[in-house]
């Protein structure tokens, strides 16, 4: 949704934009404004009107049968008079656009759901300029900064009615809350920012695969020193032995050696003589 920086009109209603199931927590809403519309009567303010709306599919039977707990509790505390209200109240099933709508004119978007994931939703307020109001739990401690882009709220109607009643009492509010939420989605959760995340993440992992490749090319390289050191000594090794042997060969020739007599015999015989004695 586009951006909406302009001061709540005296119609802007809270809104909710969940699935109609269960899980998303909606009777938690239902209770807070009851609450709002009581304490409401004795101020000057108007109240503004609530909208639940969402995704519905009539062949889900879960969301069949908690629309219709949802209606009938909403008249049970007298926030619909007749099937008129109902029908205003709830909205399923909402295209796109009118999805669009509801984010530019809200006085403020209520996210219920308990322990839930991350949550599209907070992050399309903000984005639309449109305070949170949230559970404290899940998904918006991580994307809703309290007091700054909305409210994290326990989940409890009396902590929610707390927090639409400032808002009612002063929607100035909401378009300042509305702005900080907007330049807060765009600087940590915005394009460039995931560019700049992405570039710095793949850099990291080339440095890190560069570092890998070259200790790899160091301990490959030690090693093959250490074999070219073996073959250097084992070269000399064999040519010694190629030496003696051709030396004992040449001796032999020459009548220095007899036999089959050895050079360390031989030296032997010319120290200690042939009797052994010096």
């Amino acid at each position: 949704p586009k951006p909406n920086f302009h001061s709540p009109s005296a119609a802007a209603p809270i809104v909710s934009l969940n699935r109609f199931e269960r899980k998303k927590n909606i009777g938690l809403l239902l209770h807070a404004y009851a609450i709002l519309k009581k304490r409401m009567l004795g101020t000057n303010k108007p109240l503004p009107p609530l909208i639940i709306a969402g995704g519905y599919d009539i062949k889900n039977l879960e969301n069949v049968k908690y629309l219709i707990e949802l209606q009938q509790l909403a008249k049970s505390l007298n926030i619909c008079d007749n099937d008129a209200d109902v029908i205003k109240l709830f909205r399923p099933s909402i295209s796109d656009e009118e999805r669009s709508i509801l984010f530019q004119t809200a006085l403020c978007i209520v996210y219920t759901p308990h322990l839930e994931h991350f949550g599209i939703v907070p992050l399309e307020a903000m984005y639309a300029g449109r305070p949170v109001v949230a559970v404290n739990s899940g998904g918006p401690t991580e994307t809703v900064l309290h007091g700054k882009t909305g409210f994290l709220c326990d989940n409890t109607p009396d902590s929610f009615c707390d927090a639409l009643e400032q808002l009612c009492q002063n929607p100035q509010r909401s378009l300042q809350i509305g702005k900080a939420g907007h330049a807060h989605v765009k600087s940590v959760f915005g394009s460039d920012r995931f560019q700049k995340q992405w570039l710095e993440l793949v850099t990291e992992t080339m440095m890190k695969a560069g570092e890998k490749k070259l200790s790899s090319s160091s301990s490959s390289l030690r090693s093959r020193y250490s074999v070219l050191n073996g073959m250097y000594y084992l070269g000399d090794f064999v040519m010694v032995v190629v030496f003696c042997v051709l030396l004992i060969f040449l001796l032999r020739s020459v009548s220095v050696l007899e036999g089959d007599q050895l050079i360390p015999s031989k030296m032997r015989e010319l120290l200690f003589g042939q009797d052994g004695e010096l």
